[in-house]
């Protein structure tokens, strides 16, 4: 059964004129505002609520008269303060959702008429609790105030950070492309920390606007963006997966721009390629073999071409074991017969395969253990001008294949 905190507030206004009026309520309709402010700060229980939607509206009727008032501010205070706190409090459990709405507007309705920093503070503290998923004014505010505040080159304040915080929570696709580029510009370093956090609540709650702000994004701004998804821990594997799969086939199908970017281009490039394999190796993503195998001959080409160094191309290849398929353990092998030629017809130190590349390779077969590596693994062990613990290395993977 609904456990109910008050009567309708419409019933309320609608028999105020009619009811026994208590002596809180005179003083309130009567007094003075200093004395409306004594009223609702010492009412109680229903009344509480009742003096507090009186205040606020008595605030938001007469500021444009009185301006920045300090009583008037400090009634619009008082107000909200006496509105009861609901936070970590099923609010529909509590109100009708018309009461739920009437009590949000009347909270927005004094964050938006009065600048007094406290004053709004208040109302952000208030309005946490009466947010619900199909009431999204509240959503609205924060969103243009946020915009705004970003847009005008505001100074950061209490406000502007606390607002950043209740977007995490409470915000929309809307709020996430606004603390994406807060974020990006480090706007306000003084709330780096709240910033970060909420964009990665807000980015675990759509993977389309995530995906769409790291396709439209720079490429260096895309790779820190996931990093940053990487690396927290609000975001479940699953998500960060499916993103990072998403991401991947962009990366790739963008390879082609590499032959012509800068140095800082291929780095932010690579970094987002690496991530991207290491986020869906590291939770073992089968859905993406696919992409991790056209991921590994992009690598492949990359360091024939100069651009992955030998210990990066050794971890890509090294990731991309953990998600086996006979696909990999073919290309693999067959990466491996071509620095198995390169060692027969070395002359010099200059001409081998690099060793860490090779070991990688091996070690890869070996996890996969698919058989048909058997003859170019077998062929390492023939080769003089590897080194012995090469040698060894592939003497321990043909005994791992599986027949």
């Amino acid at each position: 059964m609904r456990k109910r905190f008050l009567l309708p507030l419409f019933f309320f206004v609608a028999v105020f004129s009619f009811a026994d009026v208590g002596t809180l309520e005179k003083q309130f309709i009567k007094g003075s505002i200093s004395e409306k402010i004594t009223a609702v700060q010492e009412a109680s229980g229903s009344d509480a609520l009742f003096l507090a939607i009186k205040g606020m509206d008595y605030a938001i009727e007469n500021v444009a008269m009185l301006g920045t008032d300090r009583e008037l501010s400090a009634l619009a205070l008082a107000s909200v303060l006496a509105t009861p706190k609901l936070q970590g409090v099923d609010v529909q459990n509590v109100f009708h959702e018309n009461e739920i709405a009437t009590i949000s507007e009347k909270l927005i309705g004094i964050f938006n008429l009065f600048d007094d920093e406290t004053v709004r503070l208040a109302v952000l503290d208030r309005l946490e609790g009466y947010t619900t998923d199909s009431n999204g004014a509240t959503q609205t505010l924060l969103n243009d105030y946020l915009a705004r505040a970003f847009n005008t080159d505001a100074a950061h304040n209490a406000v502007i950070k606390r607002t950043i915080e209740l977007l995490g929570f409470l915000g929309n696709e809307t709020s996430l492309t606004i603390i994406y580029n807060v974020w990006l510009t480090n706007k306000w370093p003084d709330s780096s920390e709240s910033t970060k956090r909420s964009l990665v609540l807000l980015s675990s709650k759509s993977l389309t606007e995530s995906m769409k702000i790291l396709s439209n994004a720079e490429l260096a701004d895309a790779a820190r963006f996931f990093i940053a998804l990487k690396d927290s821990t609000e975001i479940s594997p699953v998500f960060l997966c499916e993103l990072a799969e998403n991401v991947l086939i962009l990366t790739i199908n963008k390879a082609e721009t590499l032959q012509d970017g800068d140095e800082v281009y291929r780095n932010a490039f690579l970094r987002l390629q690496t991530a991207t394999l290491s986020a869906i190796s590291a939770n073992q993503w089968a859905h993406a073999s696919e992409i991790v195998n056209l991921n590994l001959t992009l690598a492949k080409n990359e360091y024939e071409a100069g651009i992955l160094t030998d210990e990066l191309f050794a971890a890509i290849i090294t990731a991309s074991a953990k998600l086996p398929t006979s696909e990999l353990a073919q290309l693999l092998s067959e990466y491996l017969a071509e620095c198995n030629s390169k060692v027969e017809a070395s002359k010099s130190d200059s001409e081998m395969p690099a060793k860490s590349v090779v070991l990688a390779l091996i070690s890869a077969l070996e996890t996969l253990g698919d058989k048909t590596a058997f003859d170019n693994l077998l062929y390492v062990t023939y080769l003089p001008n590897y080194p012995q613990d090469v040698v060894d290395a592939a003497r321990h993977a043909l005994a791992s294949l599986k027949w």
